[in-house]
């Protein structure tokens, strides 16, 4: 039997390599040389799996309502991008995007034009894009379910965990206690791992 938090998953990792491949496109075509967006190695921006999972799983019930839906998933997403703006640069010290020249714009973090395609997209996943992904993960047996979801959870686990080292390195001068931040969640990575890759055994 498949747990619904690895279906979750599924859409998390789903929705995550579309915003990449969107971003990218996006900031290839802006700076005219091939881009590599994101805060990982891999092809996912997590904060549009996190993002889109939340609008499905919180705002389905409006799905009949577009106005509604466009207003509250812009709402949504662009406070859950100026949060993950914050967070970043607390705990890293540099900035992934800089929204300050842009009309209507709050800190840089966040501005009218993100909000508006954030509404936008939030609508086209909700109405049009999810009902499919769901119906195509559906087709997975449970057993499928469970190596995909295995394998993709270890690989994310891999490259934050390498990322995290990566950044720890600079961060090394920077504070004592980021550092220790980032050793813990290494750890935790790891340990997690080796949980996910003990239950999946059986399956290959």
């Amino acid at each position: 039997m498949t747990h619904p938090l690895e279906r979750w998953f599924l859409y998390f990792a789903i929705y995550s390599f579309i915003g990449w491949v969107y971003e990218s496109i996006l900031c290839s075509v802006a700076g005219k040389k091939l881009v590599n967006r994101g805060f990982l190695n891999g092809p996912v921006c997590p904060v549009y799996g996190t993002g889109a999972v939340a609008v499905v799983f919180v705002l389905s019930p409006l799905k009949d309502e577009p106005l509604a839906l466009f207003l509250t998933s812009a709402l949504l997403t662009t406070s859950l991008e100026y949060l993950t703006s914050w967070a970043m640069e607390k705990l890293f010290h540099a900035r992934w995007w800089d929204y300050s020249k842009r009309f209507l714009n709050i800190h840089g973090r966040v501005c009218l034009r993100g909000f508006v395609a954030f509404g936008a997209m939030s609508v086209l996943v909700v109405r049009y894009v999810h009902p499919r992904v769901a119906a195509l993960t559906a087709h997975l047996s449970a057993t499928a379910t469970h190596i995909l979801a295995s394998a993709l959870a270890l690989l994310f686990c891999a490259d934050l965990t390498l990322t995290l080292i990566t950044v720890l390195v600079s961060m090394l001068s920077l504070s004592l206690y980021l550092t220790a931040f980032a050793i813990l969640y290494v750890c935790l990575m790891l340990v997690i791992s080796r949980k996910i890759a003990a239950r999946s055994g059986k399956y290959f």
